[in-house]
């Protein structure tokens, strides 16, 4: 079975199939944890240059996920600053 398993390739792409699946979740407990820390930072409405700035993150990532923060409604937008929108906590996180 072994053998015929290599033949097909079927081996390495099991082995290819848990590296992601571990990637990918190891991916979840980082966003998480970022996640966090930008609800701690949001004591007032900041814009997404002066969290990441805060965070050491960079400006696309906090991007990101301001905006899943906004669509599971933890975080709305404020006002803005030039072209930068400020966020701020909303009463439900």
């Amino acid at each position: 079975m072994k053998f015929l398993k290599y033949l097909l390739g079927i081996e390495n792409l099991e082995k290819r199939i848990l590296k992601i699946e571990e990637k990918l979740q190891n991916s979840d407990s980082e966003n998480s944890e970022d996640t966090e820390q930008i609800l701690e930072v949001l004591t007032r409405p900041f814009t997404t240059i002066q969290i990441a700035e805060k965070l050491k993150k960079s400006r696309s990532r906090v991007s990101s996920l301001l905006n899943e923060l906004e669509r599971t409604g933890k975080v709305k937008e404020v006002g803005k600053i030039k072209r930068e929108i400020l966020y701020k906590k909303t009463i439900n996180s």
